[in-house]
């Protein structure tokens, strides 16, 4: 009685498998493909959830369950001087950025690859101001220098002659 009891419910096991599987050219009875195990276990030493350990659930073409390690996301190099994000730049790593094309690590113009074209253009705009203010001054400068001079020599001599006559 335990035989046809337990070949009855294999008998069912197999028909709820067979409904599951309709349409394939294959039937497999073995319970261990029917139900694979999906607890799992990190492949590194590092057992804890952190931004580095980060993974994912692959299926194998061997029909196992394993943890893939997902690669962090890489920053996007922003401008030195407001912190805008450069465009026209590949966000890579240091060293996978050292063996990129140069037309994808730059762009074609002074400051390429550092500073964004707003902060670029306020530089240029700053430096041109102050080479105008520097020419400005030194034009004023030299106009007071040269109304001034004949009033400081008669100063001078009219303080020579009044020394002279106390003498």
């Amino acid at each position: 009685s335990t035989l046809s009891s337990s070949s009855a419910a294999s008998d069912v096991y197999k028909r709820q498998y067979q409904r599951r599987v309709r349409g394939s050219l294959f039937v497999v009875y073995s319970p261990r493909l029917i139900m694979p195990d999906k607890r799992l276990t990190y492949r590194r030493r590092l057992s804890y959830n952190t931004p580095a350990n980060r993974v994912r659930r692959v299926k194998t073409p061997g029909n196992r369950l394993v943890f893939q390690y997902l690669d962090k996301k890489v920053a996007p190099v922003r401008c030195g001087d407001t912190g805008v994000r450069l465009h026209g730049i590949t966000r890579l790593k240091p060293l996978e950025l050292r063996n990129e094309s140069k037309n994808r690590r730059t762009v074609s113009r002074p400051y390429g690859g550092c500073l964004s074209a707003s902060a670029v253009r306020a530089r240029i705009m700053r430096s041109f101001l102050i080479e105008e203010q520097k020419a400005v001054k030194s034009m004023l400068k030299a106009s007071k220098q040269e109304a001034p001079k004949d009033v400081k020599k008669d100063t001078k001599k009219k303080t020579k002659k009044k020394k002279q006559a106390k003498k």
